[in-house]
């Protein structure tokens, strides 16, 4: 879940529902991709252009990257690895 005001997110058990963690991120955090495997969260930080990737497991930000800059078809940057596009 992310936390705008407090420019952080928490991560909660899906089976539980009982709270993890809450880990701090990048500048009002609005939007969350999670990786195919699941174990990494990719977060849009919308206020200083930047997309922490947070490792679920591990429960912490393992680096921050800056969005392309032609942004796609619905207006919105692409932080992927070149290896990965």
């Amino acid at each position: 879940m992310s936390n705008a005001r407090s420019n952080s997110v928490t991560i909660f058990d899906a089976r539980t529902h009982v709270l993890l963690a809450t880990i701090p991120v990048g500048a009002v955090p609005v939007g969350i991709q999670m990786s195919p495997d699941g174990r990494r969260a990719f977060i849009a930080n919308t206020n200083d252009d930047k997309v922490t990737v947070l490792s679920i497991h591990e429960r912490k930000v393992e680096k921050s990257l800056p969005p392309r800059q032609r942004a796609g078809r619905d207006g919105v940057g692409d932080a992927r690895s070149r290896s990965a596009r």
